[in-house]
């Protein structure tokens, strides 16, 4: 990315001597790592025109700009990964444009679990996709599916890695225009609703099924049934659910008031909500059902992988000129004036609802290294 390649040009000023050493050596294994783009929230606020990185001494360097020569600077020691960087900004505007972090990729070729060779992955495809998905699938990339299986069988190894893993967007032309993308939403999608197949659901398994959100007091839905419910609809092994306290400013065109999925698959995030939280306060907003497959969103998922925008943010952003397809936007807000909890499946199209800047959201996420949510380290399994 040019954020990467323009790095050294950038508007930063080292902290400590043994950072900038440590920080040169990490470019040069630039393969190691990629640019994560991170909404303002999911790290403690500071203009992002300066470079952070961990040194030695567990500290982070600090940064200014050469206007006015503005300590822009801070320590932090918790929740921040890697290195994080954008471009120089008028220090006026800079409070409102996001964040990439640069951070470690995931080691898939030595991870045993994250892995699945050709064969099983083919065979999975055989065993989940139904004869309509795949006429989906070539009626919208206007393409053979068997076409887009040789191309797969043909794959190198590090490129299948990247298949088979939980990336959200693979940087594939030729594949995603014969519906590379399609078919790893529509295959995963059906893998985890096979999982339910048969199955006797409780009402709150089934109503998240179908609507992909749940809205419950908390005095009826303690941390002991979110834990229950998560570890059961996940196969997940959260062990006791400790929640963190998450305080939010608004700012002005922060990107996460765009309508948005967070990747190709189904993936869970958790919040709870004090009593006191409204609506103009920004909460979470979304269209109920829309993490479900309909031939409106196979062909707009095609479309946009099909595109450049996933090498910036593979967190796809919906136009508002599709938001009919969809119903109507859903608010959650507080129950009856009383703590709320709110799982939602972030496949399903969401966003933070808009509010004035300066206006101070507080909220309680999931503790851990999750983006608030629940991981699955693998759709495909």
């Amino acid at each position: 990315m040019k954020l990467l390649q323009n790095l050294m040009k950038a508007n930063v000023t080292y902290g400590f001597g043994e950072d900038k050493k440590k920080f040169l050596k990490i470019l040069k294994n630039k393969h190691l790592y990629h640019w994560r783009f991170v909404a303002p929230d999911q790290i403690p606020p500071f203009p992002p025109n300066i470079v952070l990185f961990k040194s030695q001494s567990g500290n982070f360097a600090i940064g200014k700009t050469n206007q006015k020569k503005i300590n822009l600077g801070r320590i932090y020691q918790n929740n921040t990964k890697g290195l994080i960087i954008n471009k120089k900004h008028n220090v006026r505007n800079i409070i409102n444009e996001s964040y990439f972090v640069l951070t470690k990729k995931n080691n898939i070729k030595n991870n045993i679990k994250l892995k699945i060779n050709k064969k099983d992955f083919l065979n999975k495809i055989n065993k989940y996709l139904t004869k309509d998905d795949i006429l989906r699938i070539e009626k919208i990339s206007n393409s053979k599916f068997l076409t887009l299986l040789n191309e797969i069988r043909k794959t190198k190894k590090n490129l299948f890695l990247k298949i088979q893993s939980n990336e959200r967007w693979i940087n594939s032309k030729k594949l995603n225009k014969l519906g590379l993308h399609l078919l790893r939403a529509v295959l995963s999608y059906r893998i985890f609703e096979n999982r339910f197949k048969n199955k006797k659901l409780s009402s709150d398994i089934s109503f998240f099924l179908e609507n992909g959100y749940l809205i419950k007091k908390y005095k009826n839905f303690n941390s002991r049934k979110i834990k229950t419910f998560l570890n059961y609809f996940l196969k997940a092994n959260i062990k006791k659910v400790i929640w963190r306290k998450v305080e939010f400013k608004h700012i002005k065109n922060d990107p996460q008031y765009k309508i948005h999925l967070d990747s190709f698959c189904n993936t869970f995030k958790v919040w709870m909500y004090p009593k006191n939280l409204k609506k103009e306060n920004g909460v979470l907003c979304f269209f109920p059902k829309s993490h479900k497959l309909t031939i409106d969103k196979l062909k707009w998922l095609y479309k946009i992988s099909c595109t450049n925008v996933g090498v910036k943010e593979p967190s796809f952003r919906l136009n508002k000129s599709f938001y009919s397809n969809y119903g109507k936007l859903k608010y959650a807000t507080p129950l009856k004036k009383q703590k709320t909890v709110v799982i939602a499946n972030t496949f399903m199209f969401h966003a933070r609802s808009s509010a004035k800047p300066g206006t101070k959201r507080l909220s309680y996420r999931l503790l851990g290294d999750n983006d608030g949510g629940v991981k699955r380290s693998n759709p495909f399994f």
